[in-house]
């Protein structure tokens, strides 16, 4: 929920107290799928310097950088590529 509302705070706080930035919801979805979803840059890139995979992959079996080139958005498929996010 704080990655859905782009609480950076909270997340922050989550993490530092243990959150596990790579667990996926009921969809197979992390919290930088959400903060993507969200178009939050921000957020993502706080989720990646936290150590989200860029390379996860949903219960789809897509990544993140798969969602984003669909999608046509280019700067959050660049984002991901330039942390190591491979098609």
């Amino acid at each position: 929920m704080a990655t859905a509302s782009g609480k950076t705070e909270m997340i922050i706080l989550l993490i530092d107290k243990g959150a596990d930035v790579n667990i996926k919801n009921h969809i197979g979805q992390t919290a930088l799928f959400t903060a993507a979803v969200r178009n939050t840059t921000e957020t993502v890139t706080l989720l990646i310097d936290k150590g989200a995979d860029v390379n996860i992959k949903n219960s789809k079996g897509e990544t993140l950088l798969f969602q984003a080139m669909k999608r046509n958005r280019k700067e959050l498929a660049d984002l991901l590529r330039k942390h190591g996010a491979k098609e």
